[in-house]
Formats: structure tokens, sequence, C-alpha cells
């Protein structure tokens, strides 16, 4: 349902997917709506505001003109004193990558939206434990975010780039830069979906286990290199 109105959900030729029998409506920002699902023995449901489309308005990326050194860690050994330290790591250097993005900030009435970011090189380059130290993705309320022009929020963005040498030019490569705007039950998917003690992410239905939300999305894909 949706401001009031209801549609119908068909089975495609993919038997695990339904999509609505009226594929010509637009679905406007700030709506109300009601997703149902029912079988014969439960039904679950989940409710929600549709966030205000989101647009990518300015990037910048900043290359550090030589690589820097870092430790790889690969596994990390912790006996039961927390003193028996045992590292496999590598000696390498990386190149810092930093992406600053900039869009307009959302004024749908009674929504609290949320922010992912990422930015993905589509070759991957670096470890989850380099990751960690550096910030290629984040999940943060959009309110957060200092206006810096007006209406213009912006957030910037680490990614680093391995090589072998400190001689070693960076790497021409191409990186996808993604926004996503939603609301808090989707912050909290997202933040859990890749939470190692738990079983499944966090889910928003009601009589079922699982996510369902509406999300805008705005993407680019940019060369990096170091010319």
């Amino acid at each position: 349902m949706m401001q009031g109105q209801s549609f119908a959900y068909v089975r495609t030729s993919d038997p695990l997917r339904y999509a609505p029998e009226d594929s010509e409506y637009v679905i406007p920002s700030g709506a109300a709506y009601q997703l149902t699902v029912s079988t014969e023995e439960r039904t679950a449901l989940v409710s929600g505001i549709t966030p205000q489309v989101i647009s990518i308005d300015r990037i910048s990326v900043e290359v550090s003109k030589t690589p820097i050194f870092a430790v790889f860690v690969d596994t990390l050994n912790l006996g039961l004193d927390s003193l028996n330290l045992s590292l496999d790591a590598s000696q390498r250097f990386i190149y810092p990558v930093e992406v600053a993005i900039e869009w307009r900030g959302a004024d749908v009435a009674d929504f609290n939206p949320w922010i992912e970011s990422r930015l993905e090189p589509v070759t991957s380059f670096s470890s989850s434990i380099v990751d960690f130290f550096l910030l290629p993705s984040q999940v943060f309320p959009e309110s957060d975010t200092t206006p810096v022009d007006g209406n213009l929020h912006s957030w910037s963005g680490v990614y680093a780039v391995p090589v072998t040498e400190e001689s070693s030019p960076l790497p021409d490569h191409e990186l996808k830069i993604t926004l996503l705007r939603s609301d808090e039950q989707y912050a909290r998917f997202a933040t859990s979906r890749n939470d190692p003690v738990r079983r499944e992410p966090a889910s928003n239905l009601q009589g079922a286990i699982g996510f369902v939300g509406a999300i805008s999305v705005d993407s680019v894909r940019v060369t990096v290199s170091n010319q």
C-alpha cells in the first residue's frame, strides 16, 4: 500500500521473485508505505516512509604523491593471558586515496534520513584489516554532516591501494562511488549485516525475519591515477 492506494504483486518467471502489476507507478518522496506478505500460515508486514532522491553533486579525489609504509596483518592470535601475541604480517606500502563527496540534503517532513557512503575500487586492493583503520564506507545520520553551502552536505573517506615498493607508481584503476539514503531501520540493517557475532542482520519485519525498506541510490565511476 502506498499513500492509501493498494498495489498487488504477482509472481514473475523467477518463482522466487514477485513484482508489482503496475510497473508504471512512480514512487514519490516522503510517501508512507506498508508492505504485507501473506501465506496460509503467517503474515509479515513492514511500513515506512520513502526517502528523498539523493544525487551526487560533486566529488574530489586526492592521491598521495608517494606511498607510505604499512604492515599487513593476515592473522592475529591472542593467548588466554592476552600476552601471547603472534602476527602473520607482511611489510608493504600503500597509497592512501581520499575522496570527498557532496550532495543536497533531504527536506522530507517526518523523515530522519541516514546515509551510507561507499568507496569501492572495481579491482579490490586492500584487506579488511587495512580498511578498518581507514574509512572506505560509513553509515551515519545525515544530520551529522554540517551543510557547507546552503543545503550542500559533504563526506570524506579514504581507501588504500597497496604497492610492493616505495618507488612503485599508483596503479591506474576505476573507483565506484556510491551514496544511499534511507531511514534508521536500514541503518541498523546495514551496520549489522557484517557483524561476525550475529547469525543474520537486524530485521525490521513483523511476523518474519528479513529486511524491506525504501532506498534512494546514486553512484558514479571515475578513473583514479597519479598523473
